[in-house]
């Protein structure tokens, strides 16, 4: 098989926008794509060589897959290892437990069933989950495990020609089903081998027809199209965009017509040069091992935020990788006269025995809950009683019963009786994100005898478009917005009003968890709200808009983990800048004050003088960054409901106390 140097090119390109992309290269908002242009060249590679091994009578399954083990398997297990031994000393025991279960899937190469069945790529969480990234690598061990079979029998039985229409065939209904899906299930269309083939089949149909342009103007038109495509595609995209499905098509057609264009078109002779090809050459294990560093150095500092950090942190992966390419990944590839220096003997048993000793280290690490005992007495004490506050806040929402999550809103859509009060005179109805969900929580404590009407779902705040689709699912929030606003047409004259409420940070620029400092109004969500609870008070019913509340980062389920004791851990909250949050209360007064929307402030009641943390005794206040224990909830509605006149006219003094540390 004729070796291409413009491929290697062409993934250190792919890796390239992946790294700055999760690093945190703001322009590079659509880097992710770089994963689609890996499925292109691995389909475009894998087919090449099985095709051209079964035209010479040589192709062999056990060879092909003891080549792909040295391939993948050598750098991958080292990866596991090296990020199960450093999390020991810097996750927290809950996110310590979460690596060992996900790193008995990478093993298994199940890593894009197991992220699919949590939460959303583009997650707040996903930046605790080291082993991420593998994901996409289940997708092309599983795509390894599958076209093999497939293409060896479809060549078997029918001319290539067939084959290439059964493959364009399919490729055209997994695009469909993808860009279906993205309706219905975006985790799905995003992680599932089945909604990629399309991905893989650019590259195979490129090399079953062994066509590329001939050198000349149409080469050079390929090569600068594909370009465009990838870097276009780069720079434009977001985690907003619907994708993969059609919009796939931007960096796969891009890689296809770069793969095309051949090695003697112009860009591509920009890709043979020897430092772009080196990043091409090291690029798998680059890959294994940039999201592992970059979840480490965000534990304790965020994702770097300054010209110098993303280069220092981009050096150090290329170092690293460059490290595992030459002393992990390429010795196992090593030939002498008599064949491989590593034996396919010495390798397998090698391979099962790390990969063995790895799975069993991983399920160890889950089945010990990961290992509380390596905290101090006093941080494993409120790690627990974390913990039990998370349980508990889960519970009090009825997370798995009446919120809505992409996991309960068809039931719930099917049958809600369940989830309503049993009367709805004089009903406060709450509406909005897991926020207003504590919100529901504490008042119906509060008030026990009042009918407080929950609808809550999970990320559904009203400043989105209905129906706005990302890579983040969020179907089930067009369903809560159409039911609630069909309980409270049919219920208005029961409804005495209706409390909102959203996350802060879905109402801002920036991001909270790697730069507070930055965070600013976002202007076009404000619009977007104004407008959505305007709808909801045309309804007839008075709105109240409960000001959001800050947030605490590192998240304090992180922070357990993190810092040694307790001293430490409240010294750092102790300077926590809550500026931005503030600012955003004011410019939410000013911009409801003549609305038929009543705001009224929850920070300033809340954090008067400090916003609490923990209290009774060192009870925690929250389970994570900002969501209520079941004790803070207590202490908040005591606080938020008797500081606001509007809400105590309406609701009375709550039967609860509480008193903060």
């Amino acid at each position: 098989m004729q070796y291409r140097k413009d491929i290697d090119g062409l993934r250190a390109m792919a890796v390239s926008v992946i790294v700055l992309f999760h690093f945190g290269v703001s322009s590079l908002s659509g880097g992710y794509i770089g994963v689609d242009v890996f499925f292109v060249i691995s389909g475009f590679l894998i087919t090449r060589l099985i095709h051209e091994d079964i035209k010479r009578g040589r192709f062999s399954f056990g060879a092909f897959y003891m080549r792909r083990l040295r391939r993948i398997g050598p750098s991958l297990l080292a990866t596991l290892a090296l990020t199960l031994l450093a999390g020991y000393f810097i996750l927290s025991p809950a996110h310590y437990e979460d690596l060992g279960l996900a790193t008995q899937a990478a093993v298994l190469s199940l890593s894009n069933i197991l992220f699919w069945t949590q939460s959303g790529y583009f997650d707040t969480e996903a930046i605790y989950k080291p082993l991420l990234h593998t994901w996409s690598l289940a997708v092309e061990e599983q795509f390894y495990f599958v076209w093999p079979l497939v293409l060896v029998l479809f060549l078997k039985v029918t001319s290539l020609a067939r084959t290439l229409a059964i493959l364009a065939a399919v490729s055209v209904i997994t695009l469909a089903a993808a860009e279906y899906m993205l309706g219905r299930d975006p985790s799905g269309a995003f992680f599932l081998p089945v909604f990629r083939v399309y991905e893989f089949g650019f590259g195979a149909a490129l090399a079953l027809t062994g066509r590329i342009a001939r050198p000349g103007a149409g080469a050079h038109f390929s090569s600068l199209a594909g370009l465009v495509l990838i870097l276009g595609g780069s720079l434009v995209f977001s985690e907003h965009q619907r994708f993969p499905g059609l919009a796939a098509l931007v960096p796969c057609l891009g890689a296809a017509l770069l793969i095309y264009a051949g090695p003697q078109a112009i860009l591509n002779r920009v890709l043979t040069l020897q430092p772009i090809r080196y990043i091409g050459l090291i690029s798998y294990s680059l890959y294994l091992v940039h999201w592992p560093m970059l979840v480490y150095f965000a534990y304790y500092h965020g994702i770097p935020d300054s010209p110098a950090e993303i280069a220092m942190l981009s050096l150090a992966a290329v170092a690293l990788g460059a490290l595992f390419y030459h002393f992990v990944e390429t010795p196992f590839r090593r030939k002498t006269p008599a064949g491989f220096r590593i034996s396919g003997k010495q390798l397998g048993v090698s391979a099962f025995v790390g990969a063995l000793a790895i799975t069993l280290t991983g399920g160890r690490i889950d089945e010990k809950h990961g290992y509380p005992d390596r905290l101090s007495g006093e941080m494993r004490a409120l790690q627990e009683r974390v913990a039990a506050a998370g349980i508990g806040r889960q519970e009090a929402i009825r997370l798995t019963t009446c919120h809505f999550t992409p996991d309960t809103a068809e039931r719930l859509a099917g049958d809600l009786s369940g989830c309503l009060p049993d009367r709805a005179e004089n009903a406060i109805v709450v509406l909005g994100d897991s926020h207003a969900a504590d919100i529901w929580a504490g008042l119906s404590r509060a008030y026990p005898d009042r009918a407080v009407v929950q609808f809550t779902g999970a990320g559904c705040d009203r400043g989105r478009d209905p129906g706005e689709v990302g890579l983040i699912d969020r179907a089930h929030c067009d369903s809560v917005q159409e039911i609630s606003a069909r309980w409270i047409s049919d219920n208005k004259a029961d409804v005495a009003a209706v409390i909102y409420s959203q996350r802060a940070a879905s109402m801002m620029l920036g991001d909270p968890v790697t730069d507070s400092a930055s965070l600013a109004p976002d202007l076009q969500r404000l619009d977007a709200l104004e407008a959505g609870l305007s709808r909801v008070a045309g309804q007839g019913v008075p709105v109240l808009f409960w000001g959001p509340r800050p947030e605490f980062h590192p998240s304090l389920d992180v922070a357990t983990g993190t810092f040694p004791t307790l001293e430490a851990l409240l010294a750092i909250y102790g300077e926590a800048d809550m500026t931005p949050y503030r600012q955003l209360d004011d410019s939410l007064a000013a911009r409801f004050a003549d609305s038929p929307v009543t705001y009224f402030s929850s920070f300033v009641p809340l954090c008067t003088p400090e916003c609490p943390l923990l209290i009774d005794g060192g009870e925690p206040a929250i389970t994570d960054y900002a969501h209520w224990s079941p004790a803070g909830a207590r202490l908040a509605i005591s606080r938020i409901v008797t500081g606001t006149p509007v809400l105590e006219d309406l609701l009375g003094s709550p039967d609860v106390a509480s008193t903060s540390q």
